[in-house]
């Protein structure tokens, strides 16, 4: 899948995209109900803890893309490293009026090709339970959903998670009882010979 005519793809720092992912953020989500800003519910001191923390993870790899039309970022995707081998897609957006273009699906593709590169085994993501537009694209990319939670800041929210491993994708399948563990599978499971 290619860039359509006019719209080109850059990779930013985490200090170049910050402005223009507050002010997308602003402008994509104004409608919805289901962001709190807990930032403002810290006092002084816990703000200060967060910053301390936050500093402790400068080394962390961060991944932030964004779509480009007409010098205009019109699509975003902000991501970084959770743990040895994790991935966690933060957040992603494209602007109403750029919608229905692939965009998404453009930036979940890079963002899947440059995590896996990296060597990460597994991103995750948390989504709006409702929030079809981005849920059914990760659906269709192969991501699998793992979990559903009620988190202070979205609401009722849906886990997904993509395995680049793919014994670790069969593992989904059969912990969930939809496959029998394949012969491969049953040969890694304690207590089960093949």
């Amino acid at each position: 899948m290619t860039l359509p005519q006019g719209y080109e793809i850059r990779e930013l720092t985490s200090e170049e995209i910050r402005p223009l992912w507050k002010q997308g953020v602003k402008d994509v989500f104004e409608d919805e109900t289901c962001w709190l800003d807990m930032e403002r519910a810290l006092s002084t001191e816990e703000k200060s803890a967060q910053n301390k923390l936050k500093d402790r993870l400068k080394s962390r790899y961060e991944l932030n893309l964004a779509i480009f039309h007409e010098g205009q970022m019109v699509a975003w995707s902000r991501g970084y490293q959770t743990s040895m081998d994790e991935f966690f897609m933060v957040n992603s957006g494209v602007y109403p009026k750029h919608r229905r273009k692939g965009l998404y699906a453009l930036l979940l593709d890079q963002v899947v090709e440059r995590v896996r590169a990296e060597g990460f085994q597994l991103i995750w993501s948390v989504h709006a339970t409702t929030n079809n537009a981005v849920i059914i694209p990760k659906l269709k990319k192969g991501f699998a959903i793992s979990g559903i939670d009620i988190l202070e800041i979205y609401g009722v929210a849906v886990k997904l998670v993509y395995h680049f491993n793919q014994i670790r994708r069969e593992t989904l399948d059969f912990r969930t009882g939809l496959k029998a563990p394949s012969k491969e599978l049953k040969g890694l499971i304690r207590g089960i010979s093949g």
